[in-house]
């Protein structure tokens, strides 16, 4: 039997109190949207096989740089302005309709002559991005197939992730800018997100470490019924 001390017991009937008080000031619908107010449409764009490349700069005790090839899933949402798939807004006021975006999963598995490599997302940091029309032809929409019968996008995401290496894990703790021009929402096989800069990793303390990550690509490979 469930022995409940007096503490446990008082601190449950504090929180039932509150709820009950709480749905007798909310009238029915109070915790929906205010009228007028849409909540976004999230799109989900899965890339089963995502296919990467990155040039690793390795210190002590390796001292080797590397170029890394690597595949595996990555998953992105897509945050539209409105409750369509398409709909975007000109949050920066540059005349040009835009979406944020966001990485929430990626698993990238390579070879390497130091042994198997992994890729994921820091876990502690968010990889979010923008995906900006080139031109705006229909004001509110995103000027982009399959929304659009024509038009492309600046596409870029500031991405902080985690590479583990043996026993050795590293993350980064400023982003790698990948961007790439897409013509196509998912992007089409071949698009790929690019970034040259060097920059440094750390250990899972924060700590420099003596390694870097230099030249990065990926590219998203749709499924085939995209």
């Amino acid at each position: 039997m469930e022995i409940v001390d007096g503490t446990m017991l008082w601190a449950r009937r504090i929180v039932f109190l509150v709820l009950v008080l709480f749905l007798s000031v909310c009238p029915v619908g109070c915790l929906e949207p205010p009228d007028g107010e849409v909540p976004p449409e999230v799109e989900v764009d899965e890339f089963p096989e995502s296919v990467a490349k990155v040039y690793l700069i390795t210190g002590p005790p390796f001292w080797q740089n590397l170029t890394i090839d690597l595949t595996g899933p990555t998953t992105v949402h897509v945050f539209f302005e409105g409750a369509v798939e398409g709909e975007a807004s000109d949050n920066d006021g540059d005349g040009l309709d835009e979406v944020s975006t966001e990485i929430v999963a990626m698993k990238l598995i390579g070879d390497s002559p130091l042994g198997l490599v992994e890729v994921h997302l820091n876990p502690t940091i968010r990889s979010t991005g923008v995906a900006e029309e080139n031109t705006n032809n229909t004001p509110g929409m995103l000027d982009l197939p399959p929304f659009t019968t024509e038009g492309t996008a600046n596409s870029y995401f500031d991405v902080y992730f985690e590479l583990v290496m043996g026993e050795f894990v590293f993350r980064t703790n400023q982003p790698k800018r990948m961007e790439t021009v897409i013509s196509h929402k998912p992007p089409q096989e071949g698009e790929t997100y690019q970034n040259l800069t060097i920059i440094p990793l750390v250990d899972l303390y924060g700590q420099p470490t003596l390694f870097f990550v230099g030249n990065v690509s990926h590219t998203p490979v749709p499924p085939p019924d995209h």
